[in-house]
């Protein structure tokens, strides 16, 4: 697959996301997760790739990806007070 080989090669954290958000569209959660995370780890790090993990780890329910997250947007000022409504929310359900 050409777009895992770019992904993979090219140590571009974007061309990860999309990657892993291909991966999703076409039904691929478990791939699409692990790239994400992959994604998310890479440097530079950024508040778009932040908030599309969370909304991964939502869907899937890693609590623990969840809350890291919430503290990796603590101090953006788009997606702060987002990522704590989310957060209590789930934190609320126990």
């Amino acid at each position: 697959m050409v777009s895992a080989d770019l992904a993979r090669k090219g140590g571009d954290p974007g061309v990860q996301m999309v990657y892993a958000m291909s991966l999703f569209k076409t039904q691929l959660m478990t791939d699409a997760y692990r790239e994400m995370l992959v994604s998310e780890a890479m440097v530079p790090r950024d508040s778009l790739r932040c908030w599309v993990m969370l909304q991964f780890a939502l869907m899937v329910g890693d609590r623990p990806v969840i809350e890291r997250e919430v503290r990796h947007l603590a101090s953006d000022p788009n997606y702060n007070l987002k990522a704590q409504a989310i957060l209590d929310r789930v934190r609320s359900r126990g």
